[in-house]
Protein backbone atom coordinates (compact mmCIF):
# COMPACT_ATOMS: atom_id res chain seq x y z
CA UNK A 1 0.00 0.00 0.00
CA UNK A 2 1.31 3.44 -0.94
CA UNK A 3 0.93 6.44 1.43
CA UNK A 4 1.00 10.02 0.27
CA UNK A 5 1.64 12.87 2.69
CA UNK A 6 0.94 16.34 1.44
CA UNK A 7 1.95 19.59 3.09
CA UNK A 8 -1.44 20.10 4.79
CA UNK A 9 -1.37 16.64 6.39
CA UNK A 10 2.20 17.18 7.55
CA UNK A 11 1.25 20.48 9.22
CA UNK A 12 -1.71 18.88 10.94
CA UNK A 13 0.45 16.04 12.21
CA UNK A 14 3.07 18.49 13.48
CA UNK A 15 0.46 20.55 15.28
CA UNK A 16 -1.02 17.46 16.93
CA UNK A 17 2.40 16.31 18.14
CA UNK A 18 3.17 19.77 19.48
CA UNK A 19 -0.13 19.80 21.38
CA UNK A 20 0.57 16.45 23.03
CA UNK A 21 3.92 17.76 24.26
CA UNK A 22 2.42 21.05 25.46
CA UNK A 23 -0.12 19.49 27.84
CA UNK A 24 2.41 18.07 30.32
CA UNK A 25 4.43 21.29 30.17
CA UNK A 26 1.32 23.35 30.95
CA UNK A 27 0.48 21.11 33.87
CA UNK A 28 3.97 21.52 35.28
CA UNK A 29 3.71 25.31 34.95
CA UNK A 30 0.93 25.40 37.54
CA UNK A 31 2.21 26.82 40.86
CA UNK A 32 3.20 24.19 43.39
CA UNK A 33 1.54 24.27 46.81
CA UNK A 34 3.33 22.21 49.46
CA UNK A 35 1.21 21.37 52.50
CA UNK A 36 2.81 20.05 55.69
CA UNK A 37 1.24 18.69 58.87
CA UNK A 38 2.19 16.48 61.79
CA UNK A 39 -1.17 14.68 61.79
CA UNK A 40 -1.92 11.68 59.56
CA UNK A 41 -3.93 11.61 56.35
CA UNK A 42 -6.66 9.84 58.35
CA UNK A 43 -7.02 12.74 60.79
CA UNK A 44 -10.19 14.86 60.59
CA UNK A 45 -8.00 17.90 59.93
CA UNK A 46 -6.73 16.25 56.74
CA UNK A 47 -10.20 16.80 55.32
CA UNK A 48 -9.42 20.53 55.29
CA UNK A 49 -6.39 19.83 53.11
CA UNK A 50 -8.49 17.62 50.84
CA UNK A 51 -11.08 20.37 50.41
CA UNK A 52 -8.39 22.89 49.47
CA UNK A 53 -6.92 20.47 46.92
CA UNK A 54 -10.29 19.61 45.40
CA UNK A 55 -11.39 23.22 45.01
CA UNK A 56 -8.11 24.50 43.57
CA UNK A 57 -6.56 21.60 41.63
CA UNK A 58 -7.38 23.26 38.30
CA UNK A 59 -5.02 26.14 39.06
CA UNK A 60 -2.41 24.62 41.36
CA UNK A 61 -0.38 21.46 41.91
CA UNK A 62 -0.54 20.13 45.44
CA UNK A 63 1.89 18.04 47.43
CA UNK A 64 0.50 17.16 50.88
CA UNK A 65 2.92 15.83 53.48
CA UNK A 66 1.63 14.21 56.66
CA UNK A 67 3.14 12.88 59.90
CA UNK A 68 5.92 15.48 59.82
CA UNK A 69 7.41 13.81 56.73
CA UNK A 70 8.53 17.11 55.14
CA UNK A 71 9.33 19.28 58.17
CA UNK A 72 9.39 18.23 61.79
CA UNK A 73 7.04 19.93 64.21
CA UNK A 74 8.27 23.34 65.27
CA UNK A 75 10.14 24.09 62.04
CA UNK A 76 7.20 24.73 59.70
CA UNK A 77 6.98 28.45 60.45
CA UNK A 78 10.60 29.02 59.44
CA UNK A 79 10.01 26.92 56.32
CA UNK A 80 7.09 29.21 55.40
CA UNK A 81 9.25 32.27 55.92
CA UNK A 82 11.98 30.84 53.69
CA UNK A 83 9.47 30.01 50.93
CA UNK A 84 10.08 26.29 51.37
CA UNK A 85 6.46 25.69 52.30
CA UNK A 86 3.13 27.23 51.27
CA UNK A 87 0.62 25.79 53.77
CA UNK A 88 1.42 24.44 57.20
CA UNK A 89 -0.39 23.29 60.30
CA UNK A 90 1.40 25.55 62.80
CA UNK A 91 1.13 25.09 66.56
CA UNK A 92 0.14 28.30 68.40
CA UNK A 93 3.14 28.02 70.71
CA UNK A 94 5.44 28.19 67.68
CA UNK A 95 3.70 31.37 66.54
CA UNK A 96 4.10 32.92 69.99
CA UNK A 97 7.88 32.45 69.89
CA UNK A 98 8.17 34.91 66.99
CA UNK A 99 5.19 37.21 67.36
CA UNK A 100 5.15 39.35 70.48
CA UNK A 101 1.60 40.68 69.84
CA UNK A 102 0.27 37.13 69.59
CA UNK A 103 -2.26 36.26 72.26
CA UNK A 104 -5.40 34.25 72.81
CA UNK A 105 -7.36 37.25 71.53
CA UNK A 106 -5.47 37.41 68.22
CA UNK A 107 -4.94 33.72 67.60
CA UNK A 108 -7.97 33.20 65.36
CA UNK A 109 -6.59 35.16 62.42
CA UNK A 110 -3.21 36.85 62.21
CA UNK A 111 -2.48 39.12 59.24
CA UNK A 112 0.94 40.06 57.94
CA UNK A 113 -0.33 41.61 54.73
CA UNK A 114 -2.98 41.01 52.09
CA UNK A 115 -1.13 37.96 50.76
CA UNK A 116 -0.46 36.28 54.09
CA UNK A 117 -3.20 35.09 56.42
CA UNK A 118 -2.59 32.65 59.23
CA UNK A 119 -5.77 30.88 60.26
CA UNK A 120 -5.88 28.67 63.32
CA UNK A 121 -8.38 25.90 63.92
CA UNK A 122 -8.47 24.43 67.44
CA UNK A 123 -9.92 21.01 68.07
CA UNK A 124 -8.80 20.46 71.66
CA UNK A 125 -10.24 23.01 74.12
CA UNK A 126 -7.46 23.63 76.63
CA UNK A 127 -7.07 26.82 78.63
CA UNK A 128 -3.29 26.61 78.87
CA UNK A 129 -1.75 29.60 80.71
CA UNK A 130 -5.17 31.28 80.97
CA UNK A 131 -6.02 28.85 83.76
CA UNK A 132 -3.41 30.65 85.88
CA UNK A 133 -4.84 34.14 85.36
CA UNK A 134 -7.03 33.96 88.43
CA UNK A 135 -10.30 33.85 86.49
CA UNK A 136 -13.20 31.83 87.84
CA UNK A 137 -13.46 28.65 85.82
CA UNK A 138 -16.45 26.66 84.65
CA UNK A 139 -15.19 23.12 85.01
CA UNK A 140 -11.63 22.48 83.81
CA UNK A 141 -11.80 23.74 80.23
CA UNK A 142 -13.91 26.87 80.29
CA UNK A 143 -13.88 30.35 81.82
CA UNK A 144 -17.01 31.22 83.75
CA UNK A 145 -18.90 34.21 82.33
CA UNK A 146 -22.11 36.07 82.98
CA UNK A 147 -24.20 35.09 79.91
CA UNK A 148 -25.95 38.49 80.00
CA UNK A 149 -22.70 40.39 79.38
CA UNK A 150 -20.07 37.69 78.67
CA UNK A 151 -17.92 39.33 81.35
CA UNK A 152 -15.62 37.07 83.37
CA UNK A 153 -15.00 37.24 87.11
CA UNK A 154 -12.32 39.84 86.36
CA UNK A 155 -14.07 43.16 85.59
CA UNK A 156 -13.35 44.40 82.09
CA UNK A 157 -12.31 40.98 80.78
CA UNK A 158 -14.76 39.26 78.45
CA UNK A 159 -14.86 35.81 76.88
CA UNK A 160 -16.94 34.21 74.14
CA UNK A 161 -17.13 30.96 72.23
CA UNK A 162 -15.99 27.51 73.36
CA UNK A 163 -13.67 28.98 75.99
CA UNK A 164 -16.61 30.62 77.78
CA UNK A 165 -18.91 28.61 80.01
CA UNK A 166 -21.97 28.90 82.23
CA UNK A 167 -24.75 26.63 83.40
CA UNK A 168 -26.78 25.34 80.47
CA UNK A 169 -24.21 26.45 77.85
CA UNK A 170 -24.56 24.77 74.45
CA UNK A 171 -21.26 24.73 72.51
CA UNK A 172 -22.45 25.58 69.01
CA UNK A 173 -20.91 28.01 66.51
CA UNK A 174 -24.09 30.08 66.46
CA UNK A 175 -23.97 30.42 70.26
CA UNK A 176 -20.35 31.55 70.08
CA UNK A 177 -21.19 34.14 67.43
CA UNK A 178 -23.94 35.56 69.61
CA UNK A 179 -21.64 35.66 72.63
CA UNK A 180 -18.99 37.49 70.62
CA UNK A 181 -21.51 40.22 69.75
CA UNK A 182 -22.63 40.47 73.38
CA UNK A 183 -19.05 40.63 74.64
CA UNK A 184 -18.01 43.28 72.09
CA UNK A 185 -21.07 45.42 72.77
CA UNK A 186 -20.55 45.35 76.55
CA UNK A 187 -16.81 45.96 76.22
CA UNK A 188 -17.45 49.06 74.10
CA UNK A 189 -20.09 50.25 76.56
CA UNK A 190 -17.58 49.87 79.40
CA UNK A 191 -14.86 51.76 77.52
CA UNK A 192 -17.17 54.62 76.51
CA UNK A 193 -19.03 54.69 79.79
CA UNK A 194 -22.40 54.53 78.08
CA UNK A 195 -24.79 51.93 76.77
CA UNK A 196 -24.25 51.11 73.10
CA UNK A 197 -27.09 50.16 70.80
CA UNK A 198 -25.96 48.17 67.74
CA UNK A 199 -26.96 49.58 64.36
CA UNK A 200 -28.49 47.46 61.64
CA UNK A 201 -28.01 47.61 57.90
CA UNK A 202 -31.81 47.67 57.43
CA UNK A 203 -32.17 50.98 59.30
Amino acid sequence: MEYKIDRRSLLKTGAALAATQAVPAWAQDKPLIRMAAVFSDKDIRAEMFNMIIKDNSADFRFEPYYMGSLFKQGTELVALQRDNLEIGNIAPQDISKQMAPWSVLTSAYTFRDANHVLAFFGLHPKLGPIAEWGLELEGKRQIHIDPRTCETSLPGVYAAGDVAGYEGKITLITIGMGEAAIAANNAIARIRGEKVQPKYSTD
